[in-house]
């Protein structure tokens, strides 16, 4: 439970943040309650929020799927974030990032990054059909000596002032097998 946040800008907003993780069936479902005591606007949640280093062998192995069309897959998505990136960056990260978004280029709200024998599926279960953006960051240009990669789920509440919003149904498992498993998850 955080009972205030900072903006990009440094400020700090009364706005009360409770993030919850739990284990269901060897997934991990997140939700988040935002109780905004503040005259602000939230607009945007990042959560869940997965840093890593390697999942199962060597990033430049690893492989993105997503529902895209009839589907897509991206080799050693690590580089390819680095040929997708604007440039455009934001006050409070350096991280190149690209971003992945439902109900626009994604025909359903998920990613599976395979990696070895192993995928990792992230996806948003929502009863309600909700913009979410699938976004990866990779360390900063001139960090490329040290490599990582993160992976989130982006989404757009719009908390006015007064307002309490609970955003759930993000779930993140890890599968043993190609990426089918991860997808198979949706389903």
């Amino acid at each position: 439970i955080y009972n205030s946040v900072k903006a990009e800008d440094g400020s700090e907003h009364d706005i009360k943040l409770t993030l919850e993780v739990k284990n269901t069936c060897g997934m991990l479902s997140f939700s988040a309650t935002m109780e905004n005591r503040s005259s602000v606007r939230l607009n945007e949640l990042q959560y869940p929020f997965l840093d890593y280093l390697s999942l199962n062998g060597d990033l430049k192995d690893d492989v993105l799927y997503l529902p895209n069309g009839l589907g897509r897959r991206i080799p050693d998505p690590h580089r390819h974030v680095g040929f997708c990136h604007s440039e455009y960056m934001g006050a409070d990260y350096k991280n190149v990032k690209a971003l992945f978004e439902y109900p626009a280029a994604l025909s359903m709200p998920w990613m599976v990054m395979e990696s070895g024998n192993r995928s990792l599926y992230m996806g948003c279960h929502s009863e309600v059909c909700r913009w979410a953006t699938f976004t990866l960051y990779t360390e900063p240009r001139e960090e490329a000596h040290s490599p990582y990669m993160c992976a989130c789920i982006s989404s757009y509440p719009v908390v006015n002032p007064g307002e309490t919003v609970t955003y759930g149904d993000f779930t993140l498992a890890v599968c043993e097998g190609d990426w089918r498993k991860g997808a198979d998850i949706y389903k």
